[in-house]
C-alpha cells in the first residue's frame, strides 16, 4: 500500500479493440450488435457511475482514490439481471438503465465487454467474469445462460475461497489477489469481474531525465518525489482558467489514453474535485487539441479497496440490500420473492505508472446471501500538485479508470 499520493486526478480512457486475450472461439460472436441508442445507454451510465463513486466513496489513509468503473459497472448490472420488483427498479435507476430493455441491454454490455479486450507486445487488455454458487441452489436457466453468453462468464460451484482468490490473482497479473477471506455458511452466490490493462506508453518519458522534485500537497506542505520528463512532444492538450488537461496516449493505435487534469495553482483541490464533473470531463476532452508541449509527471504506484454498500444505498438502491425486502427471484428457482439480498459490494484496484507505461487492475465482487482555455503555441504541463486522471477507451468512450492523487508514493510495481 502507499504511504503518499499526489494530488491530481487521471482518467485513462480505453479505446475499443477487437482481438482476445484467450486465443478461444467466442461464444457470443454472432450475437446482434446494439444500436446507438443502447450503447450510448450504457456509456452514460457507466461513466456517471464512476462519477458518483470517485465523490462519494472515501480516499485512503493518504488522501487518494482509484476506482475502476467498467468494473463496477459491469458486476453490478450482473447482479441487476437476477433481480425483480422494486429491488430491479432501484438498481436501475442507479444504474441509469431504467429505459432499456434487457435484450438491448444485454447487447450493449455484451458489447463492451468483448471491445475492452486486446492483447499484443504493447499492450493487455481485459475483463473477466465468473460466478460461484453454492451447490444445493438451482440456478435459474435463463439468468446462467445469459451471464454465459453475454457477459462471458465462468459459472462454478462455491467451494473454498481460495478457489475465488486464485482466479482473480490470475486475471490481475497477481496484482489483485484476494477478494475474500472466508466463505460464510449464508453465502449462496458470489459474482466476480475483474479487468486488467497493462499499456507501454507511445512517447515513453526518458529515464535518464527523471529526477527527484517538489510536490506540493494540498496542505500547502511540499515533498519531494521522483519526476518523470516528457519533452516537447506532440500531444493532445487544452487549458482555461480552471484546468490543463493533456492527454498521454499508449501504443501505436494511441487508442487508450491517460488523460491528466491539473488544477490551477490558485485552486483548492477539494473544490476543484467536487466540481469535477462526466459534463466537465466530456468539455474539457474534447477541447484538446494537438500541440507541442513538455510533461512533468510523478512516478507513482496505488493500491486501493472499498466496501460500495453506502455508495450505493445514498445512491438510492435500498431494498437490495435489506433481507426483508431484497428480491432476487430471478437469479435462483428455489429462492421466493424476499430470499435473497446482497450482503457486500467489494471494489480493490492497483496502478503503477513508469517511464515505460501504465500497469492497472480492478476487481469488484457482489456477495449474495440467503435471509437467515487559451492556446498557446508550445506548453509545459508540471504535475506539481494534486491531480485527477482517467483512463479511457477513446473509441467506446468509456472510462475503464479514474483516480485522484494528492500525494505521489513511489514503491516498485
Amino acid at each position: 500500500m502507499m504511504k503518499k499520493l499526489l494530488c491530481f486526478f487521471i482518467v485513462i480512457f480505453l479505446s475499443a479493440c477487437s482481438s482476445s486475450n484467450s486465443g478461444q472461439e467466442n461464444p457470443a460472436d454472432d450475437m446482434d450488435q446494439p444500436d446507438k441508442a443502447s450503447k450510448e445507454t450504457v456509456q452514460s451510465g457507466l461513466n456517471q457511475l464512476g462519477f458518483e463513486a470517485l465523490s462519494g466513496l472515501d480516499k485512503d489513509e493518504d488522501g487518494n482514490l482509484f476506482i475502476s468503473p467498467v468494473s463496477i459497472w459491469t458486476a453490478l448490472n450482473m447482479a441487476y439481471h437476477g433481480a425483480g420488483g422494486e429491488t430491479k427498479e432501484e438498481m436501475a435507476e442507479v444504474l441509469g438503465i431504467e429505459n432499456i430493455d434487457s435484450d438491448a441491454l444485454l447487447a450493449a454490455n455484451h458489447n463492451l465487454l468483448v471491445n475492452q479486450t486486446e492483447d499484443n507486445e504493447e499492450l493487455e487488455l481485459y475483463l473477466a467474469n465468473a460466478i460461484w454458487f453454492r451447490e444445493d441452489m438451482e440456478i435459474e436457466s435463463a439468468y446462467q445462460e445469459m451471464m454465459e453468453t453475454s457477459y462471458l462468464a465462468q459459472i462454478e460451484p462455491l467451494t473454498t475461497e481460495d478457489a475465488i482468490n486464485d482466479w482473480v490473482a490470475e486475471q490481475t497479473n497477481d496484482r489483485i489477489d484476494k477478494m475474500i477471506d472466508e466463505i460464510s455458511p449464508n453465502l449462496i452466490l458470489f459474482l466476480l469481474n475483474a479487468v486488467y490493462f497493462q499499456g507501454d506508453w507511445t512517447y515513453p518519458f526518458d529515464e535518464s531525465l527523471t529526477e527527484d522534485q517538489k510536490f506540493h500537497l494540498a496542505d500547502g506542505s511540499t515533498i519531494e518525489t521522483p519526476t518523470m520528463v516528457l519533452y516537447e512532444e506532440e500531444l493532445n492538450y487544452a487549458e482555461n482558467d480552471d484546468v490543463q488537461v493533456v492527454s498521454l496516449p499508449y501504443e501505436e493505435e494511441e487508442t487508450i489514453q491517460m488523460q491528466i487534469f491539473l488544477p490551477n495553482e490558485d485552486t483548492s483541490f477539494a473544490d476543484f474535485q467536487e466540481d469535477f464533473s462526466l459534463e466537465k470531463w466530456q468539455e474539457w476532452t474534447e477541447d484538446m487539441e494537438k500541440q507541442t508541449g513538455t510533461v512533468f509527471l510523478p512516478s507513482f504506484t496505488l493500491e486501493y479497496e472499498s466496501e460500495l454498500n453506502d455508495l450505493f444505498i445514498d445512491l438510492g438502491m435500498e431494498q437490495a440490500f435489506a433481507p426483508d425486502q431484497a428480491n432476487f427471484s430471478n437469479m435462483f428457482t428455489s429462492i421466493e420473492d424476499k430470499g435473497a439480498y446482497i450482503d457486500e459490494i467489494y471494489h480493490k484496484t492497483f496502478i503503477y505508472v513508469n517511464e515505460e507505461g501504465t500497469e492497472a487492475a480492478g476487481a469488484t465482487s457482489v456477495s449474495i446471501e440467503e435471509t437467515a482555455a487559451i492556446i498557446q503555441d508550445t506548453f509545459q504541463m508540471e504535475i506539481d500538485r494534486p491531480f485527477l486522471f482517467t483512463i479511457t477507451n477513446t473509441e467506446e468512450n468509456i472510462i475503464l479508470f479514474m483516480g485522484s492523487i494528492e500525494q505521489p508514493v513511489n514503491e516498485s510495481g
